[in-house]
Protein backbone atom coordinates (compact mmCIF):
# COMPACT_ATOMS: atom_id res chain seq x y z
CA UNK A 1 0.00 0.00 0.00
CA UNK A 2 1.39 3.43 -1.03
CA UNK A 3 2.20 6.02 1.63
CA UNK A 4 0.52 9.43 1.57
CA UNK A 5 3.04 12.06 0.32
CA UNK A 6 1.73 14.64 2.78
CA UNK A 7 2.25 12.33 5.71
CA UNK A 8 5.80 11.54 4.55
CA UNK A 9 6.70 15.19 4.24
CA UNK A 10 5.24 15.82 7.67
CA UNK A 11 7.32 13.05 9.19
CA UNK A 12 10.49 14.44 7.58
CA UNK A 13 9.73 17.94 8.87
CA UNK A 14 9.08 16.61 12.39
CA UNK A 15 12.35 14.68 12.33
CA UNK A 16 14.24 17.76 11.15
CA UNK A 17 12.62 19.87 13.85
CA UNK A 18 13.65 17.36 16.50
CA UNK A 19 17.22 17.43 15.20
CA UNK A 20 17.27 21.21 15.36
CA UNK A 21 15.92 21.18 18.89
CA UNK A 22 18.55 18.63 19.92
CA UNK A 23 21.33 20.72 18.41
CA UNK A 24 20.04 23.83 20.15
CA UNK A 25 19.84 22.02 23.49
CA UNK A 26 23.38 20.70 23.04
CA UNK A 27 24.65 24.18 22.21
CA UNK A 28 22.89 25.67 25.21
CA UNK A 29 24.44 23.04 27.48
CA UNK A 30 27.87 23.70 26.00
CA UNK A 31 27.43 27.44 26.47
CA UNK A 32 26.29 26.88 30.06
CA UNK A 33 29.27 24.60 30.77
CA UNK A 34 31.60 27.13 29.18
CA UNK A 35 30.05 29.87 31.29
CA UNK A 36 30.41 27.78 34.44
CA UNK A 37 34.06 26.82 33.74
CA UNK A 38 35.55 30.23 34.68
CA UNK A 39 33.38 30.34 37.79
CA UNK A 40 34.55 26.85 38.78
CA UNK A 41 38.19 27.79 38.12
CA UNK A 42 37.82 30.93 40.19
CA UNK A 43 36.17 28.92 42.98
CA UNK A 44 39.00 26.37 42.96
CA UNK A 45 41.58 29.17 43.00
CA UNK A 46 39.84 30.84 45.96
CA UNK A 47 39.77 27.52 47.80
CA UNK A 48 43.49 26.95 47.19
CA UNK A 49 44.26 30.51 48.30
CA UNK A 50 42.21 29.99 51.47
CA UNK A 51 44.03 26.74 52.26
CA UNK A 52 47.42 28.38 51.73
CA UNK A 53 46.41 31.32 53.91
CA UNK A 54 45.30 29.11 56.80
CA UNK A 55 48.42 26.95 56.45
CA UNK A 56 50.53 30.11 56.65
CA UNK A 57 48.60 31.24 59.74
CA UNK A 58 49.22 27.89 61.47
CA UNK A 59 52.93 27.83 60.59
CA UNK A 60 53.57 31.43 61.64
CA UNK A 61 51.61 30.97 64.86
CA UNK A 62 53.67 27.89 65.75
CA UNK A 63 56.91 29.74 65.00
CA UNK A 64 55.85 32.69 67.16
CA UNK A 65 54.81 30.31 69.97
CA UNK A 66 58.17 28.52 69.88
CA UNK A 67 60.04 31.84 69.94
CA UNK A 68 57.95 33.14 72.86
CA UNK A 69 58.52 29.93 74.85
CA UNK A 70 62.28 29.72 74.24
CA UNK A 71 63.26 33.39 74.51
CA UNK A 72 62.89 33.55 78.34
CA UNK A 73 65.26 30.57 78.65
CA UNK A 74 67.82 32.33 76.46
CA UNK A 75 67.36 35.60 78.36
CA UNK A 76 67.94 33.96 81.76
CA UNK A 77 71.03 32.13 80.51
CA UNK A 78 72.47 35.27 78.90
CA UNK A 79 71.78 37.33 82.02
CA UNK A 80 73.52 34.70 84.13
CA UNK A 81 76.52 34.84 81.81
CA UNK A 82 76.70 38.62 82.02
CA UNK A 83 76.43 38.57 85.81
CA UNK A 84 79.20 36.00 86.20
CA UNK A 85 82.06 37.41 88.21
CA UNK A 86 85.53 37.60 86.72
CA UNK A 87 86.89 35.12 89.26
CA UNK A 88 85.98 31.59 88.15
CA UNK A 89 84.87 29.18 90.88
CA UNK A 90 87.65 26.91 92.11
CA UNK A 91 87.24 23.28 93.18
CA UNK A 92 89.38 21.01 95.29
CA UNK A 93 91.25 18.80 92.81
CA UNK A 94 91.36 15.96 95.34
CA UNK A 95 87.66 15.87 96.28
CA UNK A 96 85.87 17.92 93.59
CA UNK A 97 84.20 20.11 96.21
CA UNK A 98 83.78 23.86 95.76
CA UNK A 99 86.41 25.87 97.64
CA UNK A 100 85.39 28.70 99.91
CA UNK A 101 86.72 32.01 98.50
CA UNK A 102 87.25 33.27 102.08
CA UNK A 103 89.26 30.25 103.22
CA UNK A 104 92.50 30.78 105.16
CA UNK A 105 95.93 29.67 104.02
CA UNK A 106 96.84 26.08 104.77
CA UNK A 107 100.13 26.84 106.45
CA UNK A 108 102.64 29.66 106.27
CA UNK A 109 105.60 27.28 105.76
CA UNK A 110 106.22 23.91 104.16
CA UNK A 111 103.11 24.33 101.98
CA UNK A 112 102.44 23.96 98.28
CA UNK A 113 99.76 25.81 96.33
CA UNK A 114 98.88 24.73 92.80
CA UNK A 115 95.95 25.48 90.52
CA UNK A 116 94.99 23.60 87.37
CA UNK A 117 93.12 25.97 85.08
CA UNK A 118 91.38 24.59 81.97
CA UNK A 119 92.22 27.58 79.77
CA UNK A 120 91.08 26.31 76.37
CA UNK A 121 89.39 23.40 74.60
CA UNK A 122 90.21 22.89 70.93
CA UNK A 123 87.06 21.34 69.49
CA UNK A 124 88.67 20.35 66.19
CA UNK A 125 91.67 18.61 67.80
CA UNK A 126 89.67 17.54 70.86
CA UNK A 127 92.35 18.62 73.28
CA UNK A 128 92.30 20.62 76.50
CA UNK A 129 95.03 23.08 77.46
CA UNK A 130 95.70 23.19 81.20
CA UNK A 131 97.78 25.95 82.76
CA UNK A 132 99.38 25.01 86.09
CA UNK A 133 100.36 27.88 88.36
CA UNK A 134 101.24 28.26 92.02
CA UNK A 135 104.18 28.32 94.36
CA UNK A 136 105.99 26.27 96.97
CA UNK A 137 107.03 27.40 100.43
CA UNK A 138 109.82 25.39 102.04
CA UNK A 139 111.12 26.05 105.57
CA UNK A 140 114.27 24.02 104.93
CA UNK A 141 114.43 21.47 102.13
CA UNK A 142 111.32 20.04 100.44
CA UNK A 143 111.38 16.79 98.48
CA UNK A 144 111.22 17.31 94.75
CA UNK A 145 108.05 15.85 93.27
CA UNK A 146 106.80 14.88 89.85
CA UNK A 147 103.06 15.36 89.29
CA UNK A 148 101.35 13.46 86.49
CA UNK A 149 97.99 14.42 85.02
CA UNK A 150 96.19 11.76 82.96
CA UNK A 151 93.20 11.81 80.62
CA UNK A 152 91.48 8.55 81.44
CA UNK A 153 89.05 6.63 79.28
CA UNK A 154 85.49 6.39 80.51
CA UNK A 155 84.63 3.24 82.52
CA UNK A 156 83.52 0.43 80.24
CA UNK A 157 85.24 1.80 77.13
CA UNK A 158 87.28 -0.39 74.80
CA UNK A 159 90.46 1.59 75.43
CA UNK A 160 93.12 -0.36 77.33
CA UNK A 161 96.67 0.30 78.43
CA UNK A 162 98.29 3.40 79.85
CA UNK A 163 96.11 6.49 79.27
CA UNK A 164 97.51 9.70 77.75
CA UNK A 165 99.31 11.72 80.41
CA UNK A 166 101.75 14.57 80.91
CA UNK A 167 103.96 15.49 83.86
CA UNK A 168 105.66 18.49 85.42
CA UNK A 169 108.20 18.87 88.20
CA UNK A 170 107.53 20.65 91.49
CA UNK A 171 110.90 22.05 92.67
CA UNK A 172 112.36 20.98 96.00
CA UNK A 173 112.76 24.55 97.20
CA UNK A 174 110.79 27.74 97.64
CA UNK A 175 109.75 29.06 94.25
CA UNK A 176 107.02 29.31 91.63
CA UNK A 177 105.23 26.43 89.94
CA UNK A 178 104.45 26.93 86.27
CA UNK A 179 103.60 24.49 83.47
CA UNK A 180 101.36 24.16 80.43
CA UNK A 181 99.79 20.76 79.79
CA UNK A 182 97.80 19.47 76.79
CA UNK A 183 95.53 16.44 77.16
CA UNK A 184 92.92 14.81 74.90
CA UNK A 185 89.21 15.13 75.68
CA UNK A 186 86.23 13.10 74.50
CA UNK A 187 83.61 15.09 72.60
CA UNK A 188 81.24 15.41 69.65
CA UNK A 189 81.86 18.81 67.99
CA UNK A 190 79.69 17.82 65.01
CA UNK A 191 76.60 18.27 67.22
CA UNK A 192 77.24 21.99 67.75
CA UNK A 193 75.61 23.79 69.57
CA UNK A 194 74.61 20.67 71.50
CA UNK A 195 78.17 19.34 71.60
CA UNK A 196 79.52 17.96 74.84
CA UNK A 197 83.09 17.36 76.04
CA UNK A 198 84.35 15.13 78.85
CA UNK A 199 87.73 15.02 80.56
CA UNK A 200 88.45 12.34 83.18
CA UNK A 201 91.08 14.22 85.13
CA UNK A 202 93.41 11.78 86.90
CA UNK A 203 96.04 13.10 89.30
CA UNK A 204 99.05 11.14 90.61
CA UNK A 205 102.50 11.99 91.92
CA UNK A 206 105.87 10.77 93.11
CA UNK A 207 108.39 12.44 95.41
CA UNK A 208 112.12 11.87 95.78
CA UNK A 209 113.25 10.49 99.12
CA UNK A 210 116.47 11.54 100.91
CA UNK A 211 118.41 8.73 99.24
CA UNK A 212 116.92 9.42 95.79
CA UNK A 213 114.31 6.68 95.91
CA UNK A 214 110.83 7.34 94.47
CA UNK A 215 108.05 7.63 97.02
CA UNK A 216 104.39 7.65 96.00
CA UNK A 217 102.53 10.72 97.17
CA UNK A 218 99.50 9.79 99.24
CA UNK A 219 96.24 11.71 99.22
CA UNK A 220 96.19 12.03 103.01
CA UNK A 221 99.70 13.53 103.20
CA UNK A 222 99.05 15.79 100.22
CA UNK A 223 95.85 17.19 101.74
CA UNK A 224 97.80 18.32 104.85
CA UNK A 225 100.58 20.25 103.14
CA UNK A 226 99.11 21.14 99.74
CA UNK A 227 96.14 22.95 98.27
CA UNK A 228 95.46 21.69 94.76
CA UNK A 229 92.61 23.55 93.07
CA UNK A 230 90.88 23.21 89.72
CA UNK A 231 89.09 25.88 87.67
CA UNK A 232 87.97 26.63 84.11
CA UNK A 233 88.37 29.84 82.12
CA UNK A 234 86.99 28.54 78.80
CA UNK A 235 84.62 31.36 77.85
CA UNK A 236 82.52 29.63 75.20
CA UNK A 237 82.00 26.44 77.23
CA UNK A 238 80.59 26.02 80.73
CA UNK A 239 82.14 23.51 83.10
CA UNK A 240 79.78 21.69 85.41
CA UNK A 241 80.89 21.06 89.01
CA UNK A 242 83.41 18.19 89.01
CA UNK A 243 82.22 14.72 89.94
CA UNK A 244 84.65 12.67 92.01
CA UNK A 245 85.03 9.07 90.82
CA UNK A 246 86.40 6.10 92.70
CA UNK A 247 90.14 6.39 92.04
CA UNK A 248 90.69 2.81 93.21
CA UNK A 249 88.45 1.48 90.44
CA UNK A 250 90.34 3.49 87.82
CA UNK A 251 93.32 1.26 88.51
CA UNK A 252 96.36 2.10 86.37
CA UNK A 253 98.48 -0.66 84.80
CA UNK A 254 100.67 -2.68 87.13
CA UNK A 255 103.72 -0.75 88.23
CA UNK A 256 102.19 2.69 87.67
CA UNK A 257 101.62 5.21 90.43
CA UNK A 258 98.08 4.99 91.89
CA UNK A 259 95.79 7.94 91.30
CA UNK A 260 95.31 10.47 94.06
CA UNK A 261 91.96 11.48 92.58
CA UNK A 262 89.90 11.12 89.42
CA UNK A 263 87.40 13.85 88.52
CA UNK A 264 84.86 13.85 85.72
CA UNK A 265 84.81 17.27 84.06
CA UNK A 266 81.87 18.05 81.75
CA UNK A 267 81.80 21.00 79.32
CA UNK A 268 78.71 22.19 77.40
CA UNK A 269 77.56 25.27 75.50
CA UNK A 270 75.57 27.94 77.38
CA UNK A 271 71.80 27.51 77.09
CA UNK A 272 71.31 30.93 75.47
CA UNK A 273 73.62 29.95 72.57
CA UNK A 274 71.70 26.72 71.99
CA UNK A 275 68.32 28.51 72.07
CA UNK A 276 69.43 31.39 69.82
CA UNK A 277 70.92 28.96 67.29
CA UNK A 278 67.67 26.98 67.12
CA UNK A 279 65.57 30.14 66.78
CA UNK A 280 67.78 31.69 64.08
CA UNK A 281 67.78 28.50 62.00
CA UNK A 282 64.01 28.13 62.48
CA UNK A 283 63.25 31.75 61.51
CA UNK A 284 65.53 31.82 58.46
CA UNK A 285 64.03 28.50 57.32
CA UNK A 286 60.50 29.86 57.68
CA UNK A 287 61.45 33.05 55.86
CA UNK A 288 63.02 31.12 53.00
CA UNK A 289 60.00 28.88 52.47
CA UNK A 290 57.58 31.80 52.64
CA UNK A 291 59.60 33.48 49.90
CA UNK A 292 59.51 30.24 47.91
CA UNK A 293 55.72 29.87 48.00
CA UNK A 294 54.57 33.50 48.09
CA UNK A 295 56.78 35.15 45.46
CA UNK A 296 56.02 35.00 41.77
CA UNK A 297 58.31 32.68 39.82
CA UNK A 298 60.13 35.47 37.91
CA UNK A 299 60.86 37.36 41.16
CA UNK A 300 61.89 34.13 42.87
CA UNK A 301 64.26 33.24 40.03
CA UNK A 302 66.03 36.56 40.44
CA UNK A 303 66.05 36.53 44.24
CA UNK A 304 66.85 32.88 45.03
CA UNK A 305 70.56 33.67 45.22
CA UNK A 306 69.98 36.28 47.92
CA UNK A 307 67.75 33.87 49.85
CA UNK A 308 70.45 31.18 49.79
CA UNK A 309 73.13 33.65 50.88
CA UNK A 310 70.86 34.77 53.72
CA UNK A 311 70.34 31.17 54.87
CA UNK A 312 74.06 30.32 54.74
CA UNK A 313 74.99 33.63 56.39
CA UNK A 314 73.39 32.37 59.62
CA UNK A 315 76.39 30.04 60.00
CA UNK A 316 78.79 32.91 60.59
CA UNK A 317 76.47 34.26 63.29
CA UNK A 318 75.96 31.09 65.34
CA UNK A 319 79.20 29.10 64.81
CA UNK A 320 81.80 29.88 67.46
CA UNK A 321 85.24 28.51 68.14
CA UNK A 322 87.51 26.20 66.17
CA UNK A 323 84.96 23.69 64.92
CA UNK A 324 85.18 21.02 62.21
CA UNK A 325 83.94 21.93 58.75
CA UNK A 326 80.67 19.98 59.11
CA UNK A 327 78.42 20.45 62.13
CA UNK A 328 74.73 19.93 62.88
CA UNK A 329 74.11 23.58 61.95
CA UNK A 330 75.89 23.12 58.60
CA UNK A 331 73.83 20.02 57.86
CA UNK A 332 70.53 21.75 58.70
CA UNK A 333 71.34 24.84 56.63
CA UNK A 334 72.49 22.73 53.68
CA UNK A 335 69.23 20.74 53.90
CA UNK A 336 67.20 23.98 53.91
CA UNK A 337 69.06 25.23 50.82
CA UNK A 338 68.50 21.89 49.08
CA UNK A 339 64.76 21.98 49.82
CA UNK A 340 64.50 25.60 48.64
CA UNK A 341 66.19 24.78 45.32
CA UNK A 342 64.08 21.64 44.93
CA UNK A 343 60.91 23.65 45.65
CA UNK A 344 61.89 26.22 43.05
CA UNK A 345 62.54 23.46 40.48
CA UNK A 346 59.10 21.95 41.20
CA UNK A 347 57.42 25.36 40.88
CA UNK A 348 59.20 26.00 37.58
CA UNK A 349 58.15 22.56 36.27
CA UNK A 350 54.49 23.17 37.16
CA UNK A 351 54.63 26.66 35.63
CA UNK A 352 55.96 25.42 32.29
CA UNK A 353 53.52 22.48 32.32
CA UNK A 354 50.56 24.85 32.70
CA UNK A 355 51.92 27.03 29.90
CA UNK A 356 52.20 23.96 27.64
CA UNK A 357 48.61 22.98 28.41
CA UNK A 358 47.32 26.48 27.58
CA UNK A 359 49.26 26.48 24.32
CA UNK A 360 47.85 23.07 23.34
CA UNK A 361 44.26 24.31 23.74
CA UNK A 362 44.76 27.26 21.40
Amino acid sequence: MSQNPSAARLAVEVEAADAVVEVVDRDEKSDAAAAQAPDQAQSDERRRTLIRAWAAVVVTALVVLIVVLLLPIAARSLLSQLQTVDIAPAYDALTGKLLDPTRQDIAPLDATYANFDISDIDEAKRTATIIVSGNRLCKTICPEATITVSSLAAPGSLTRGTPPSTSFVVPGKTGPISATLVLPVAGDPQRYPFDHYTLLFGLSGQAKGPNGTAISVTKERLAVTTEVSLSSSVGRLQMAPPVALDAARMTPPEGAVPYLSVLRLEFTRPAYLQVLTVLLVLLITTSGFFALFMRDLPDLSLGIGGIILGVWGIRSVVIQGNLPSVTLVDTMLALVILLLLLGMAIRATLHFWRQAQIASRQ
